[in-house]
Formats: C-alpha cells, sequence, structure tokens
C-alpha cells in the first residue's frame, strides 16, 4: 500500500520531469529564433566580440 511519502516522491518525480520538458522545450524554441535570425545574431556576436577586444586591446596599452 503506498503511504503518503510515495505519493510525495511520485509528485516531486513528476514535477521535475515536467521542469526539464519546460527547458528543453524554450532551449529549442529559442534555438530556432536564432536559425530565423542567424545573420543578425553573427553580427551582433561578432560587434560585441571587437569592442570587447578593442577596449581590452586599449586598457592594455
Amino acid at each position: 500500500m503506498p503511504t503518503d511519502r510515495d505519493h510525495l516522491m511520485h509528485l516531486g518525480d513528476h514535477s521535475t520531469r515536467n521542469i526539464i520538458r519546460q527547458r528543453d522545450h524554450s532551449g529549442l524554441l529559442f534555438s530556432n529564433q536564432l536559425r530565423k535570425h542567424s545573420s543578425e545574431y553573427f553580427q551582433l556576436t561578432f560587434t560585441t566580440n571587437y569592442l570587447i577586444k578593442s577596449k581590452t586591446d586599449h586598457l592594455s596599452l
């Protein structure tokens, strides 16, 4: 006969699975959005890296 503790543990497992599923789903949505805007994303990353590098080079002079 299942006890209250068993029931709570089962609920805990279930909610953990849901959180993982939601996280995976949002990660998938995010990567799809990224693919759609990949050129803008690349440009943004490139610009950010350039700015960081130029700032770092400037500081090291």
